[in-house]
């Protein structure tokens, strides 16, 4: 299970940097001299920031499961441990 949440975290990723890649900065205007008034731009611009902020939204929840699940492993191993570690001082004695 942790391995399939890790493998969505990669692709969200993935998928976060190609989002932010394609968007147009306003930095890509050339100062009014050419400019490109459709409204097809603005439209797939806001159409980038919102699948950009959903993907966002997605990486910080499945980056709180995977810390869950890492933190639940965690525990379980560490009763595994003292136990094992009680059990062998037990038997010293």
């Amino acid at each position: 299970m942790f391995n399939s949440f890790l493998i969505v975290q990669c692709t969200l990723s993935v998928l976060i940097i190609l989002a932010v890649i394609l968007q147009k900065s306003s930095s890509d205007t050339t100062g009014g001299l050419v400019s490109d008034p459709s409204a097809t731009s603005d439209l797939t611009n806001k159409f980038l920031l919102i699948i950009t902020a959903i993907l966002v939204s997605a990486f910080f929840i499945n980056a709180l499961i995977l810390a869950k699940l890492s933190h639940k492993g965690n525990s379980e191993n560490t009763k595994l441990t003292i136990s094992k570690v009680v059990t062998s001082s037990n038997k010293n004695k």
